[in-house]
């Protein structure tokens, strides 16, 4: 009885997955993105001056205006703090990024989009401070949170422009991304 409701259980699965697939996009398509990333949060008090983020992104078209995906991102962003006259403080960070992603489109050409995603960023930083008798101190600090990062964009054909929150315990930083979406066009 067990393996019947498993083996139906899934065929069902199957059944659902393979009709609610896309009906004029194709099923596949992978997100290649570059653009700037400017700290936020915990980190725009120390007078950030931002940096580089790049991601790539393969997604599933689960509908025609719904996909899900596996983003992976790396970005550097460079935090300077308040200096005195008797030190200079400097510190460089690096994000890196795993998350699951989901995305809702409108329309049919011109294709605006709404999208979150859920995942582990992982850290580091290097915090280099000198202070005026020409002694200088380094730390170098590294660790993974939990994240979330809501998003917005517009796709046009296979050309995509993106802005992004990336909220994660003191690593906060917004991207503004653009670039290219390989498959995933209309059959």
């Amino acid at each position: 009885m067990r393996k019947t409701l498993w083996a139906t259980a899934i065929l069902l699965a199957i059944h659902i997955s393979v009709n609610a697939q896309s009906q004029n996009f194709r099923p596949f398509k992978v997100d290649f993105l570059l653009g700037y990333a400017t700290p936020n949060g915990n980190l725009s008090n120390l007078h950030g001056k931002g940096g580089v983020a790049i991601s790539l992104e393969p997604k599933y078209n689960i509908s025609d205006n719904l996909a899900i995906g596996l983003k992976g991102e790396v970005a550097a962003l460079e935090v300077v703090s308040n200096s005195t006259s008797t030190s200079d403080e400097y510190s460089a960070r690096t994000v890196g990024s795993v998350i699951v992603t989901g995305e809702y489109s409108f329309g049919n050409v011109v294709r605006p989009f709404l999208g979150a995603g859920l995942g582990i960023y992982n850290f580091g930083s290097v915090d280099v401070v000198t202070n005026s008798s020409n002694n200088s101190t380094q730390r170098v600090n590294g660790g993974s949170n939990f994240g979330f990062a809501p998003r917005i964009g517009l796709q046009i054909g296979h050309f995509r422009l993106a802005i992004e929150d990336n909220i994660v315990k003191d690593n906060n930083y917004l991207s503004f991304k653009a670039g290219v979406t390989f498959g995933g066009g209309r059959r």
